[in-house]
């Protein structure tokens, strides 16, 4: 963009040069017009002719002039355009700057949740270890659970009275088991 407002500053040099040449040939151009109304009818057209071609520049001063001002209001409204640009630069980089922090702050919240993550995928897997331990244990337990209920359900038996017959009137007596012998 300053490229381009140096090729504006350099055009506008250039016009300001034409437009003094200009000048000085329509100063010239006066006074030899001056000096010329004395002279012959034979010079009276070369004066109308250098009186055209004064014409002439001057209309092209005019036209120069014109560019001149539409260069130069260009110009301003270049430069209030840079302006803007910077100041809209300037924001955007503010804005790049808080979302590099934001970016940053991310990344970090990513980084712990990553590690949070192994943590519990390795709380997981040492669960499922520990569960599958505790089912193989409630297993041995539930084994031994029934095997201690068959053995209370054997003492039991054994433990229950043997019916004893109802004493005859006879003599004989008769020994008693005992309950370790069954």
């Amino acid at each position: 963009m300053t490229a381009g407002l140096e090729g504006k500053d350099e055009e506008i040099t250039k016009l300001n040069t034409l437009l003094e040449n200009a000048e000085a040939v329509r100063a010239d151009l006066e006074n030899q017009l001056s000096s010329a109304v004395t002279l012959s009818t034979d010079t009276q057209a070369q004066l109308t002719e250098e009186q055209d071609r004064a014409n002439a520049l001057d209309a092209s001063l005019t036209k120069v002039e014109e560019v001149l001002a539409d260069t130069q209001a260009q110009l301003t409204a270049a430069q209030a355009q840079a302006s803007d640009l910077a100041d809209q630069l300037s924001t955007l980089e503010t804005q790049y700057g808080a979302l590099e922090k934001s970016s940053t702050t991310l990344t970090e919240k990513v980084e712990g949740l990553t590690s949070d993550k192994a943590d519990l995928e390795k709380q997981v897997e040492e669960l499922t270890t520990s569960k599958a331990d505790l089912e193989a244990k409630v297993a041995e337990l539930g084994d031994a659970l029934e095997e201690s209920e068959a053995q209370v359900l054997r003492l039991n038996e054994l433990l229950q009275p043997t019916p004893t017959p109802t004493p005859t009137l006879t003599p004989t007596v008769t020994p008693a088991a005992s309950p370790a012998g069954r």
